[in-house]
């Protein structure tokens, strides 16, 4: 057996090779840390800018390294240790490294640390700052990725100076610039750098006369083309009632666009430019037929851009059956349709709760009947031959079909199921109808009339033309002085006198419209009214009850009638032509109607509905300027 004294000089030996190896310039002062069978990557070396080397001005040196998240330590001096962080000389950093003064030469060393990988080896730079020699040029712009072709400026702070530079791509960089050698340029203009995904290094040495040559200096730049916007479809793809055409656009500037079109059963390639079944768009496609079903499919161009992602849009036409056609003269047979002339004046507008304002209201016209299924059927029929659609085609009365011909029996009995919008489009077919200009229109100057109801939201205050001479809908206002005007007829008990003393008398708000007393008294209220109590479950044909002072019928009861105004409170001072507010969730109703109470009936009752709502129990009247 071998002594003790053996096995302690053969450990020696040992220790002795592996302190070699430590020593060894081609070493890794980590790998003895690490057990052999270690598979974790190393970080990235730190990275120095500028490189090494002599400067002629004072410099700013940045250290970066490539693997994310890496933390860096350095030490800086003559000739400094390796950086070890914790260890005194050993520093963080976290910002730029100022080299500065003349003479001065420092060595910086760096490593990089990052949780998941072994520190990176030790990599360092030496500076030298002489004021003698030549400041190295600078890049402006500064080296990066940039979305549009740019020019580089090469300059020196040094007087004088002439700039040599090299240029290659990234992934091989160029040789260092000498002067005289083939591959380098001297710098007399802007370098253009161009062509999306160009990738470009550019390195450059300034030499001025009686001083050193600077350090050279490299900047890399990328051009990276932003993508151009995908084209969209106007109007959106879907099923579409009419033949369409349908415009592309792009939102960058000066794009150019190209598509394809196909069946949606055998959908198109994608479009390529100078490809065969390309089309390069110049104006709207037109789509036209019943049953036309297609997909077109887009990209856009443009110069200083990649080319889009393509964009895809399916369209169906679907045309319904017209209308049957109206007689050469829609309106000639039809009954029902003369306007009430109302003179204007002050009253007390006010709801059933007592709320109320004073109101000075124009002098206008009322229709003296709800709107008939007869009335409205034949507008309808020839706004749908003249540009107009809409979303409901009304029903007649409570119990009619939608949309047909007018019947025998129901004929006179008011129009129901039409919302809001569809009831200013088909105003606006009257007035067209009768030679009168419109009223309705989707913008503020007045010159696009409103004929399509599931556009007519775009219908505000500031898109109405007042004074047009064609039909509109009355305002809560004009509705409820007309419902409660009584002129001098003071006969029925109770009536109300405003202004005082002033020979004007009105019904009180709990009053049906016409009647001779409050809501309360079914005699009263059932002369002039259909509601609940009395319309046997439907509507009735419009004239049948008693007209009130104006001569106006079925102001309340048989249907509720939409007004313009959006449904608020009232407001706390005196009004002239008050309109309601700009903007709103409910449009007012008013009237009542066969499906309701008494008291609904009530002059001063007020009702709502959302404008996109079409109910059995709601028509409309027709209303228009003074003449």
């Amino acid at each position: 057996m071998k002594s003790w004294a053996y096995r302690r000089l053969l450990l020696a030996a040992v220790v002795l090779v592996g302190c070699q190896n430590v020593l060894s310039p081609d070493s890794d002062p980590e790998d003895e840390a690490d057990p052999p069978s270690t598979t974790l990557e190393r970080a990235a070396g730190v990275l120095f800018d500028p490189e090494g080397g002599t400067y002629g001005d004072d410099i700013t040196v940045t250290l970066s390294c490539p693997t994310s998240g890496a933390t860096i330590y350095y030490t800086i001096g003559d000739s400094p240790d390796d950086p070890e962080p914790g260890q005194s000389g050993t520093e963080e950093y976290s910002a730029p490294i100022v080299v500065a003064g003349d003479g001065t030469t420092v060595t910086i060393k760096a490593i990089a640390v990052c949780d998941g990988y072994r520190n990176s080896l030790v990599t360092q730079a030496s500076y030298t700052i002489d004021h003698s020699g030549t400041a190295a040029p600078s890049f402006d712009p500064p080296a990066g990725t940039y979305p549009d072709d740019i020019e580089v400026q090469l300059s020196s702070t040094t007087a004088g100076a002439t700039i040599y530079y090299t240029m290659g791509p990234i992934g091989d960089p160029p040789t260092d610039p000498e002067p005289g050698e083939s591959d380098t340029l001297e710098y007399t203009a802007p370098i253009e750098i161009a062509g999306d995904g160009t990738e470009l290094t550019i390195k450059a040495i300034a030499v001025a006369a009686g001083r050193t040559p600077s350090a050279v200096v490299s900047a890399n730049y990328v051009i990276d083309y932003p993508v151009a916007d995908a084209p969209t479809f106007d109007p959106d793809g879907g099923e579409h009632s009419t033949d369409i055409e349908v415009v592309l656009s792009s939102a960058t500037p000066g794009a150019t666009i190209y598509y394809t079109i196909g069946a949606i059963g055998d959908p198109p390639a994608d479009p390529e430019p100078n490809e065969s079944g390309t089309l390069e768009y110049t104006a709207p496609i037109e789509l036209e037929g019943d049953g036309t079903a297609v997909t077109i499919k887009a990209i856009a161009i443009a110069d200083g851009h990649k080319m889009s992602a393509v964009s895809t849009a399916t369209f169906t036409i679907s045309v319904p059956p017209p209308p049957p056609p109206p007689p050469a003269d829609p309106l000639e047979d039809v009954d029902y349709r003369d306007l009430v002339s109302v003179a204007g004046g002050v009253f007390l507008q006010q709801d059933l709760s007592g709320n109320g304002f004073e109101h000075n209201v124009s002098s206008f016209r009322l229709g003296r009947h709800q709107v008939t299924y007869e009335l409205w059927y034949a507008v309808r029929g020839w706004a749908e031959q003249n540009g107009y659609t809409f979303v409901n085609l009304g029903r007649e009365g409570s119990e009619g079909d939608i949309g047909l011909p007018p019947s025998t029996a129901a004929k006179y009995q008011p129009v129901t199921s039409v919302s809001f919008y569809d009831v200013l489009v088909w105003l606006n077919a009257y007035s067209e109808l009768e030679e009168l200009t419109p009223v309705y229109y989707t913008n503020a100057g007045h010159t696009v009339i409103a004929r399509n109801a599931a556009g007519a939201v775009a219908v505000s205050g500031e898109t109405v033309n007042w004074t047009a001479n064609g039909y509109r809908l009355p305002t809560e206002g004009e509705w409820e002085y007309a419902a409660r005007w009584r002129g001098s007829d003071d006969s029925d008990a109770g009536v109300l006198e405003y202004p005082d003393a002033s020979g004007r008398f009105w019904t009180p708000p709990d009053w049906a419209s016409g009647a001779s007393d409050s809501y309360t008294n079914q005699d009263a209220t059932t002369a002039v009214a259909w509601y609940l109590a009395n319309a046997g479950g439907t509507t009735r044909d419009v004239g049948e009850r008693l007209a009130n002072q104006l001569g106006i019928y079925d102001m309340s009861g048989n249907v509720w009638e939409w007004m313009w105004d959006w449904r608020a409170g009232y407001p706390d001072t005196p009004q002239n032509d008050y309109r309601g507010p700009d903007s709103g969730s409910n449009r007012a109703g008013r009237g009542g109607s066969w499906n309701h109470t008494a008291q609904s009936v009530s002059a001063g009752n007020r009702g709502l509905a959302g404008p996109h709502e079409a109910l059995i129990f709601t028509g409309f009247r027709v209303a228009g300027r003074a003449q």
